[in-house]
């Protein structure tokens, strides 16, 4: 007898494991390559989408084009936003060097408003009681820079009330794209495969600066040469002499002091007296962005911070913020041989939501 129930037990779970498949398998078979006529992206989504044209406003920022989006059994929506449009010379299809991402901003408040301004609008109207914003749970943050066929690209991770899911923002030639999914129960399962499918079909890769891995360099900001400036003789076996503090040693070249110097070439390295803080943006609270802005600068010998260069950044204004910050910084020069000169350095602020 317990031989009998055993076998009927493997039976009815290998009866159910059978009917597991065919429906994980059904589901994959539903899923669609959606490449629509005279657009230049493709995704894959769960069904055919409906399209239909759309305009929205942000920022002084107006755009307008095309949403595609179609529902998951669960409820899970799947939806790309192609939109084009400017803001006086800002315009979401000009094309940037990698890592120079701020017109994202743009882009992700357009996000804002054609994900999260038309549901809260819903949940108001459905509560007569309803008096504060703050009072529904939504919002988007800020999760990281990364790159779409390469295009620099960002994500988002979004809320409303119950449900949940995730953005991808990105723009091309052809103008910018806001990739979501959003649902009750919006797992990694369903938002990942989808998010990750969606690509660029004729992108021309990001004009990469001389240095490896870009620089997220905000407009107005200054870039520096990565190893240094000025025309002094370099290291070498040569038979002149050194003034060095007043002394002359033989078998080296001239010091040259009026270019910038590193930290351990000098004698007495550059004292910080005065360092601001940069403060938040309010767009940077909006979307919880959190981390560190790195610079690289020089403190140069009269007393000024030259040739700001962004190493690392962050989105909605907060570079900005800590390269105005750095330019206010004071400080005492540098020396070497006894007097005053340029000293390379690397500045940090720390950007944290309390």
């Amino acid at each position: 007898m317990p031989k009998t129930l055993t076998r009927l037990t493997l039976a009815a779970l290998a009866a159910s494991l059978c009917v597991t498949a065919a429906a994980t398998a059904q589901t994959t078979l539903e899923w669609i390559v959606l490449a629509p006529a005279g657009e230049k992206f493709t995704a894959r989504m769960p069904q055919q989408p409906t399209p239909s044209d759309e305009s929205v406003e942000a920022g002084g920022l107006k755009a307008a084009g095309r949403r595609y989006a179609a529902s998951a059994a669960d409820g899970t929506t799947f939806a790309v936003w192609v939109m084009k449009g400017s803001h006086g010379s800002t315009r979401l299809d000009a094309a940037t060097p990698r890592g120079a991402t701020p017109h994202l901003d743009a882009v992700a408040e357009l996000a804002w408003e054609v994900l999260l301004t038309p549901e809260v609008e819903r949940l108001k109207r459905g509560r007569p009681w309803f008096k504060r914003l703050d009072e529904i749970d939504h919002g988007m943050r800020y999760a990281r820079e990364f790159e779409v066929s390469g295009r620099p690209a960002r994500e988002y991770q979004v809320w409303l009330e119950k449900a949940r899911g995730a953005v991808y923002v990105v723009t091309d030639e052809s103008g910018a794209y806001v990739v979501a999914a959003l649902g009750p129960r919006a797992g990694e399962q369903a938002v990942r495969p989808f998010l990750d499918s969606f690509a660029l079909q004729s992108a021309t890769p990001s004009p990469r600066p001389g240095r490896p891995g870009g620089l997220n360099v905000p407009p107005g900001a200054g870039v520096g040469p990565g190893s240094g400036t000025g025309t002094g003789v370099g290291l070498g076996t040569g038979t002149g002499k050194v003034e060095y503090g007043g002394m002359s040693v033989g078998g080296g070249a001239a010091v040259d002091y009026s270019r910038p110097f590193r930290q351990n070439e000098v004698t007495k390295k550059a004292v910080l007296t005065r360092k601001p803080e940069p403060g938040f943006t309010e767009q940077a609270r909006r979307f919880w962005v959190t981390g560190t802005v790195r610079l690289r600068a020089i403190l140069w010998a009269g007393g000024e911070v030259r040739q700001i260069a962004v190493v690392r950044g962050l989105p909605h204004g907060l570079t900005q913020k800590a390269i105005a910050a750095a330019r206010a910084i004071k400080f005492e020069p540098a020396q070497k041989g006894g007097r005053p000169v340029s000293q390379y350095v690397v500045l940090e602020y720390h950007f944290n939501i309390y």
